[in-house]
């Protein structure tokens, strides 16, 4: 069982592109997290319960990432924002990698309020 209990991002981005409308960045950045983890080994067989090895602990995991964002405003009012990143891990016999996206729609009702939707 894996149980996130905090988690930390930080990032350094480039906007390489920026006119009136539109923004295009590119950065780098790590995705710590502080978990707690434990794996409890359990068998059945019929109605019988074998309960085998259980281990608990704590681990910090950073991961560094790649992301590139973009923002685009349609007008005044409405506008998109999406966030593009890719993260990878290698610990021991142990690897992975994450592909993630985030995108959303914003419409400002004035200067200070506005409803956002997305990813």
């Amino acid at each position: 069982m894996w149980t996130p209990s905090s988690g930390w991002v930080s990032t350094l981005s480039y906007n390489f592109s920026t006119t009136d409308q539109a923004e295009l960045s590119l950065g780098f950045g790590v995705h710590a997290f502080d978990t707690d983890v434990s794996v409890d080994g359990r068998v059945f067989v019929g109605d019988n319960e074998m309960r085998g090895s259980s281990s608990s602990g704590e681990l910090l995991a950073p991961l560094p990432n790649i992301r590139g964002s973009a923002f685009y405003a349609f007008s005044d009012k409405l506008s998109t924002f999406a966030t593009l990143g890719w993260m990878s891990a290698n610990v021991g016999e142990w690897s992975g990698s994450f592909t993630y996206l985030h995108w959303r729609l914003h419409y400002a009702f004035s200067d200070r309020w506005g409803l956002a939707a997305g990813t």
